[in-house]
């Protein structure tokens, strides 16, 4: 199968911002309470968030920070709407290897919201020394894999279940 290279999103501006989870932020979200004037789109937070929060509280409370490599909400840019969540699976390994996973509602699921979050995530990542980002995607999840490619990374694998993608950052 031939590797898919990316179409970077629309150089426009992003269409939507990441917040950084904290503490009491995942405590609210898990307790399924809203900041003052905060919307939640229709099916958030996504199962495997409320587990990814579960595990940063955990992470936490044993002294755990990853700072910037952490998880964040996604948030349309021009209301208080959250569609989802982005999330590293926390800082670069030994060869410089960051893995994220962005997750957005179903009714914002066309793609380009996720090539945001994909493309924010790239950015974090590089600004703060990774020297590649790797992400996968269930092979049935076209809105997934379209939010990769275009958030800047290649398919480099895939088998009958899952794609792999990644992206070499340059210094």
């Amino acid at each position: 199968m031939p590797v898919t290279h990316r179409t970077p999103v629309n150089a426009g501006p992003p269409t939507i911002i990441l917040l950084p989870f904290t503490e009491e932020g995942a405590t609210r979200v898990l307790a399924g309470l809203k900041r003052p004037g905060e919307e939640w789109a229709r099916d958030y937070p996504l199962f495997h968030e409320l587990d990814f929060l579960r595990a940063l509280l955990l992470d936490r409370a044993a002294g755990t920070d990853p700072g910037v490599f952490g998880m964040y909400q996604v948030r349309l840019s021009d209301s208080t709407l959250v569609i989802g969540g982005a999330s590293f699976f926390g800082p670069p390994d030994e060869f410089g290897a960051v893995e994220i996973l962005v997750g957005i509602v179903p009714d914002y699921a066309d793609g380009s919201y996720a090539a945001h979050a994909v493309a924010q995530l790239v950015r974090i990542a590089a600004d703060n020394g990774a020297r590649y980002v790797i992400g996968s995607a269930d092979v049935v999840d076209t809105a997934a894999i379209d939010g990769l490619l275009q958030g800047g990374l290649d398919e480099v694998v895939r088998d009958d279940t899952i794609a792999h993608f990644a992206r070499e950052l340059t210094a």
